[in-house]
């Protein structure tokens, strides 16, 4: 037997026999993974460069082994509520590149093992409250180079959650107004973000313009003082701003500079730096 026959029984038995389960690069490329049966043995699923639509709930059945999947640059739009609860087993589950654009609460139910997530470069604008709950074994989460414009905290209020959950997420479009428990969560510990350089926030709102690294928790997470400072950030009556800068700091000193309001991100952002009323009340 030649050696290149030996090859290709021996891609023949690992197919068979089911260490990985190898559906990329077809051609011409899949669309549907319809009458797909994924042998009982497969530790690995590929399903990458195809044009798939769709991960349905009968996929993944009868795969007591299976631990890793891809779904790498497909169009995926859509999938299933409980679509992997059939496979506990699962680890790691990248489907980037493609086109989602919300992620549901039962989207990755059934999953206690899952340890890498990989949702980057999607579509993706809303993460449904509860989404990861089922995933207490979750450290690793990718939601770099998505559409998503703030994040809610009951979206990783998972049970017994790791130590350390590092979630990647620059190049989002975040109004940064709503990310006051990230910042937290970050000094806490329990919880990594990972942010370029370049990570701004968008929006009409004060921070717009200023870049993640840059704010702080007090900065995001005002007091009740400075949340009434922020309000008039809008309000063009130069004496209510100098009162009302009196009274958040009970120091003329630090009264609400006006020229600060019309030098765009760094000007908001040293005004709100050097209110110093965040313990006012």
């Amino acid at each position: 037997m030649s050696i290149l026959q030996i090859f290709v029984a021996s891609w023949f038995i690992v197919l068979v026999s089911g260490t990985s389960f190898y559906k990329r690069h077809q051609s011409p490329p899949l669309t549907t993974v319809a009458g797909i049966t994924i042998p009982s043995g497969t530790t690995t699923v590929w399903f990458n460069d195809n044009l798939l639509t769709h991960i349905p709930s009968n996929l993944f059945v009868n795969l007591p082994n299976l631990g890793t999947i891809y779904f790498h640059r497909n169009v995926i739009s859509s999938i299933d509520d409980y679509a992997f609860l059939q496979v506990p087993s699962v680890t790691y589950i990248s489907i980037r590149n493609n086109r989602l654009a919300i992620i549901r609460e039962h989207h990755f139910a059934g999953l206690p093992n899952l340890q890498t997530l990989g949702l980057f470069s999607n579509l993706i604008h809303t993460i449904e409250d509860n989404s990861f709950q089922d995933n207490t074994a979750l450290s690793i989460l990718y939601l770099f180079d998505n559409s998503l414009q703030t994040l809610n905290q009951s979206v990783f209020d998972i049970v017994n959650h790791p130590s350390n959950l590092n979630v990647r997420m620059h190049s989002n479009p975040f109004q940064c107004e709503g990310l006051c428990w990230v910042k937290r969560a970050q000094q806490d510990g329990w919880i990594f973000v990972e942010a370029a350089p370049s990570t701004g926030c968008v929006g009409s709102g004060p921070f717009n313009g200023c870049t993640w690294d840059q704010l702080t928790s007090q900065d995001l997470c005002p007091g009740i003082c400075l949340s009434v400072c922020l309000c008039l950030l809008r309000l063009h009556y130069a004496p209510l701003q100098w009162y009302m800068g009196y009274l958040c700091t009970r120091k003329a000193q630090y009264a609400i500079p006006r020229r600060n309001m019309h030098h765009g991100a760094q000007g908001r952002l040293y005004f709100l730096k050097n209110l110093h009323c965040y313990n006012y009340f």
